[in-house]
């Protein structure tokens, strides 16, 4: 039970009326700001002076009120809220603990383990600051993530509570959880006044947070240029962080265009001649290709400044060749200033032009480099310019992918786009959809190394499982020669192999036969059904066990004959069940529920044909219409149904027969190896039998090891025991404890089972 609960419980027994409803008037009165209603509801009630102490500092005021996750004592309410005289009063009168935190919303976040002097400062209340810290308010005490109430007034900017927090020794160096300190918040908000005040108190300009940024970072992505100003005057050097650039590419990376001019012309930052270059071409290729700060116009002239530093002839700076891409029209970058007017009124050439010199710039290694190549795909998308589209985002899949990053989102835009492709009878390339699937293979392969560290990834892979059963079934809808069928087979050799699978153990096999498979609704609905026979004749023709359970024990045929529309899609419920039993599917199979597939196979419908007692429709009926049981069917069934209820009893006999029990134990357990050995099916019922008697065959090694030996021909022996058993079922006969297996008998059930055609 929370504290909130166990407070509600202990004042609801002394409370005149319900309690719930007392702290809603209290509640509604804190946030109206009304004192009057607030103590007319206490006298009311006739409250103690520590009882009322109790109901302030209790945090359950706020969650009867149903608002969310806030859940706070009164005085932290009030001083979020700017009610003064309802402070003084709680202060006053009851003497409220002051630093006793709650949970509370501010700009639509909530904040755990808020003060009331925390959120006075956050909300900009500075007498009721003034009223808590001389009441003894600790003014470093900080929130979960670590933040103290002089940032929460940094984030604001307002530099009069600033001034008066540090003047009562608030630490200006903590910082939060993030290691962002109060600098950089002030900076990343654009707080000139606060950024200068900070410095003057001898903040370190210099100081880094997580992935080693620093204020200057923050100020120069969010275009501060003022701010960036101050922090270099106060000595803010250059400093690459984790992703590998410096404060100036930042500001070239976000297109901050004024922030990117003055650093490149400050000499206190020293920036090179080909540093300089280098920023105006990555700020011109960001604004062709951001949609925010798209400026063809302005880009251009910084390319043509640009170029001409590297073309002047007295310090040279060639660019460094790069092999052309069929994602930029196997094109190279623009060398001279004639090159590149050629192309100035062409803007879509200029957008490539751009990414050609960010793709250099920035490094094939940068974490970032795929946005604006995926954001030009997306322009050619809604274009219709489908092969534009997928040259650009299979070229940002295997940037992804060389940086060893989850592709996943890429692969499932580029299954939805050939989706679209196909629904509009477009021509789908098999290179594209061979080298999408062979990534989307490496990429199963990666997310599933991940998932045993991570449990969040969980949701990713399979996310790319789905992705990886919608190419499939593109695949089967791309014409192939017959080399590029043999290598599409041998790439599902290699998923079948891997046997990826779904969270509920449904591999790629029960998702295509299963017709509650989820299927993405952005275009791949129009384009990829299920249940998917074809997909499902590609996976058993490369090797899929069509007798695989998912973790509820079903296998693909459990699946398909719970399809509900096969009346009017008969031809795929037939086409799959009958490719399933072709390539060796049981139909006896029986999952975690003791269910076979024809016992989930939903009933007849109207104008359907009923199938047996249960009277099973098309599912059912297309179930018996595939052949007799085999032999080894039968003798499994033979065995769960009479030999098993029969050991079973046996062994539970005194100890005195424990070595009987064993050797007939052990028999059944050599029998059923021996079955397994040869192809024969076992429900998973005997199996656990023949483990459950592993003690009792220890015991009896013990006391009699001849008892347990198992002969050379042992294995043989209860093979043919098998056989007889189902044949002797398959005759009408039943089992008992006293049935007779002569070698005579054993022979003559295996001429009449050869004669019925149904030994295999």
């Amino acid at each position: 039970m929370s504290f909130a609960a166990q407070d509600a419980d202990q004042l609801s027994a002394k409370a005149d009326g319900p309690y719930d409803e007392f702290c809603q008037q209290i509640y509604e009165a804190l946030l109206a700001g009304n004192l009057i209603k607030i103590r007319s509801h206490i006298s009311r009630r006739r409250v103690s002076k520590e009882e009322g102490k109790r109901i302030f500092e209790s945090n359950t005021i706020a969650i009867q009120s149903n608002v969310g996750n806030e859940c706070a004592p009164a005085i932290v309410i009030a001083s979020k809220y700017g009610h003064t005289k309802i402070v003084h009063f709680l202060i006053k009168e009851y003497n409220v603990d002051l630093n006793k935190p709650g949970n509370v919303k501010f700009d639509g976040f909530l904040i755990e383990g808020a003060t009331a002097l925390w959120c006075a400062a956050g909300a900009g209340h500075m007498e009721i600051i003034r009223c808590l810290v001389e009441n003894g308010a600790q003014v470093n005490k900080t929130t979960n993530s670590n933040s103290t109430p002089l940032r929460a007034a940094c984030f604001d900017g307002r530099l009069d509570i600033v001034r008066y927090l540090v003047q009562h020794k608030a630490d200006i160096e903590i910082p939060n959880r993030y290691r962002n300190n109060c600098l950089m918040i002030s900076a990343f908000r654009g707080h000139l006044a606060v950024v200068n005040f900070l410095l003057e108190c001898g903040m370190n300009p210099n100081q880094t947070a997580m992935a080693n940024a620093t204020a200057l970072q923050f100020a120069a992505e969010t275009g501060r240029t003022e701010i960036c100003r101050a922090l270099i005057h106060h000595g803010a050097k250059l400093s690459v962080n984790d992703s590998g650039l410096d404060q100036l590419f930042v500001a070239a990376e976000h297109a901050q265009a004024e922030t990117v001019m003055y650093m490149v012309l400050e000499p206190k930052l020293e920036i090179t001649r080909r540093h300089h270059i280098e920023a105006l071409e990555l700020l011109g290729a960001m604004m062709l290709n951001d949609k925010d700060r798209y400026d063809p116009v302005g880009a251009y002239r910084l390319l043509v400044q640009a170029l001409r530093m590297r073309t002047d002839p007295d310090a040279p700076e060639p660019k460094t060749s790069a092999k052309p891409i069929a994602a930029y029209r196997m094109r190279k970058e623009c060398e001279t200033l004639a090159e590149l007017e050629e192309i100035q009124y062409d803007f879509e050439l200029l957008e490539l032009e751009g990414l050609m010199i960010r793709e250099r710039v920035l490094g094939p290694q940068y974490c970032d480099l795929t946005g604006p190549i995926v954001y030009r795909g997306a322009v050619c998308a809604d274009l219709m310019q489908f092969d534009r589209c997928l040259e650009l985002w299979l070229h940002a899949l295997r940037l992804r992918h060389g940086q060893n990053q989850a592709g996943g989102k890429d692969l499932l835009r580029l299954s939805q786009v050939l989706s679209q492709m196909v629904s509009l009878r477009a021509e789908v390339p098999f290179r594209i959809v061979y080298e999408v699937l062979t990534i989307s293979c490496e990429e199963l392969h990666r997310c599933r190394l991940r998932c045993k560290n991570q449990r969040e990834e969980l949701d990713a892979f399979s996310q790319d499982v789905h992705t990886v059963f919608y190419l499939l079934a593109l695949l089967s809808k791309v014409k192939m020669t017959i080399y590029e069928e043999q290598l599409s087979f041998r790439l599902v050799h290699s998923l079948v192999k891997a046997d990826f699978r779904l969270p509920n153990g449904h591999s790629l096999l029960h998702m295509s036969c299963d017709p509650a498979t989820e299927i993405d609704s952005f275009h791949v609905s129009s384009a990829v059904s299920v249940p998917n026979c074809t997909v499902a004749k590609l996976l058993l023709h490369c090797g899929a066990d069509p007798n695989s359970m998912s973790d509820a024990g079903d296998t693909p045929l459990h699946l398909i004959v719970r399809y509900d529309r096969a009346l009017p899609d008969f031809l795929t419920l037939e086409s799959t069940i009958t490719c399933l039993v072709t390539h060796g599917a049981h139909t006896d199979v029986r999952n975690c529920h003791g269910q076979r597939p024809q016992d989930v196979a939903p009933p007849a419908q109207s104008g359907e044909q009923s199938v047996g007692e249960g009277g099973g429709g098309l599912a059912a009926l297309v179930l018996s219409g595939c052949g007799q049981q085999r032999l080894m069917c039968l003798a499994a069934e033979a065995v769960a149904k009479h030999w098993l209820p029969i050991i079973c009893a046996r062994s539970h006999k005194p100890e005195t027969d424990c070595c009987q029990a064993a050797n007939t134990a052990g028999d059944l357990a050599e029998a059923a190896a021996a079955t397994v050995a040869t192809g024969f099916h076992l429900p998973p019922g005997l199996l656990q039998f023949v483990g459950l008697h592993s003690q009792h065959r220890q015991a009896c090694r013990r006391c009699r090891p001849a008892a347990v030996g198992i002969g050379p021909g042992q294995p043989n022996r209860c093979l043919r025991s098998l056989t007889l058993a189902a044949a002797s079922v398959a005759k009408g006969d039943s089992l008992s404890s006293s049935k007779s297996l002569s070698a005579q008998s054993i022979r003559l059930a295996d001429v009449d089972m050869r004669s019925d055609g149904r030994l295999q």
